[in-house]
C-alpha cells in the first residue's frame, strides 16, 4: 500500500497515477533514479590505473626492442657487406653494444685473423670496453699466435717464444702451438750452432766498455725479473747504464718508450714486444721486480 505524495489518497502498489488528483507515483522514484550516481570503489580505480600503466610499459618495451632488433640487423647488414676489415668488425662492435651475440664474437674472431698483426693491436684496443674478458683474451691468442707462426716460419724462433709467451698470458697453452714439437727442436739446433753475435751492445761497467753476447739475449741483467740485484753489482755501472738497466724490466711488460734514447734502442731489441696495455708504473711489476727497480733508482 503507497499514498499520494500530492494528496495523500491512498493507492495500490501497481497503481502508475493517483485516482483522486491524477498525480503520476513514478515521478519522485524517476526523479530519485535519475539523480542517484553509482558510486566506483577506489580500488577498481587503482587496478584500472595499474593496468592502464602495465599496457603502456609493454607498449614501449615493445618499441624499444623492435628498435633494437633494427638497430642490430643494420650493423650486421653493414658488417658483412664490408670489405676493411677494420670497418667491419667495427659495425659488429655496434651490433654487440645492443646486444651481447656470441655469434657476433665469432664473426669478428674470424675477421681479425686476416688483419696484420699491428692493425690488429689497435682494432683490439678499441674492443676492451666492449668484448667480456674471455672473448679479449682469444683474441689476443690469436693475434700472438699468427705472429708466432710469421716467425717461426721465417726461422726466428727466438721470437717465436716470445709471442707464445705472451699468448700464454691470457691462457694459451703453447704445446697445442702447431709447431711446438718443431720448435723445441729447431730452437735447441739453433742454440748449439748459432755463430757468434757480431752487433755487440756496449754499456759501461767498472768504467770499461763491455757487451752482451748471444747468452744474455740483448739483455743488460737478463734475470732481473727473478732475481734481486744487489747494491755491489749495480755500484759497477755508470748512471746512464742503470737508466737502461731500470727501464729493461719495464721494456719486458711491453712498455712503449716516448722519449729517446729509450725508444730507438728497445725498439731494436729482438726480444722487445710493444704492448699498448702496458701502464709502466711500478705497481704493474711482480715484487722482485719493484724492489730492483727502487734500488736502481737509488743509484741513478
Amino acid at each position: 500500500m503507497k499514498h499520494c505524495s500530492n494528496c495523500g489518497n491512498k493507492l495500490e502498489n501497481n497503481d502508475l497515477f493517483c485516482n483522486n488528483c491524477g498525480k503520476s507515483t513514478v515521478e519522485n522514484n524517476t526523479s530519485t533514479k535519475l539523480n542517484t550516481k553509482p558510486k566506483i570503489n577506489s580500488k577498481t580505480k587503482l587496478s584500472v590505473l595499474i593496468c592502464l600503466v602495465f599496457v603502456i610499459l609493454v607498449i614501449l618495451s615493445c618499441g624499444v626492442l623492435f628498435r633494437n632488433d633494427l638497430m642490430i640487423s643494420y650493423y650486421i647488414h653493414k658488417g658483412n657487406s664490408e670489405d676493411t676489415i677494420s670497418t667491419k668488425i667495427s659495425y659488429y662492435s655496434k651490433a654487440l653494444q645492443i646486444n651481447y651475440d656470441t655469434n657476433l664474437v665469432d664473426k669478428i674472431n674470424k675477421s681479425i685473423a686476416d688483419v696484420d698483426t699491428d692493425e690488429a693491436e689497435s682494432i683490439l684496443s678499441s674492443l676492451d670496453s666492449v668484448l667480456l674478458k674471455k672473448d679479449l683474451d682469444k683474441l689476443y691468442i690469436i693475434i700472438y699466435i699468427k705472429k708466432a707462426e710469421e716467425n717461426f716460419n721465417n726461422n726466428n724462433y727466438e721470437t717465436t717464444w716470445l709471442y707464445l709467451d705472451n699468448a700464454t698470458i691470457y691462457g694459451y697453452d703453447v704445446e697445442q702451438f702447431e709447431y711446438y714439437n718443431d720448435l723445441v727442436k729447431k730452437s735447441s739446433d739453433n742454440y748449439n750452432t748459432q755463430t757468434h753475435i757480431t752487433e755487440r751492445i756496449y754499456v759501461y761497467k767498472n768504467g770499461s766498455p763491455v757487451y752482451a753476447d748471444e747468452s744474455s739475449n740483448y739483455y743488460f741483467i737478463p734475470d732481473s725479473d727473478r732475481r734481486h740485484l744487489t747494491s755491489s753489482e749495480l755500484s759497477c755501472y755508470d748512471k746512464d747504464s742503470l737508466g737502461f738497466i731500470r727501464n729493461e724490466i719495464f721494456a719486458r711488460h711491453g712498455y712503449i718508450f716516448k722519449t729517446e734514447p729509450y725508444k730507438s734502442y728497445f725498439n731494436s731489441m729482438p726480444w722487445y714486444i710493444p704492448n699498448l696495455y702496458a701502464s709502466g708504473s711500478v705497481s704493474s711489476l711482480n715484487s722482485i721486480e719493484k724492489a730492483n727497480v727502487n734500488l736502481i733508482l737509488k743509484f741513478e
